[in-house]
């Protein structure tokens, strides 16, 4: 159906700007601390990361949603 799954992760190797968000897309995010569950992880397609800086360890979840929404809006511009 066209559509991609991408899974928010600190393990992912892509960073979040490079995936084709122009089609179909599923944006899977885990909850704080634990992140996403690991069958859940297996089932997407591609696992992205958002850089981090200095001594952030992660990001609050609804702050990556937030960061991916805008970035899928932006190409979608």
């Amino acid at each position: 159906s066209n559509v991609w799954a991408y899974g928010a992760s600190e393990r992912g190797a892509v960073r979040y700007t490079d995936p084709d968000y122009t089609d179909g897309v599923l944006l899977v995010l885990g909850s704080e601390g634990a992140g996403i569950r690991p069958r859940v992880e297996k089932m997407c397609d591609q696992l992205i990361s958002v850089p981090m800086a200095g001594r952030v360890a992660s990001l609050n979840v609804s702050t990556v949603a937030a960061l991916l929404a805008f970035e899928v809006v932006r190409q979608r511009g």
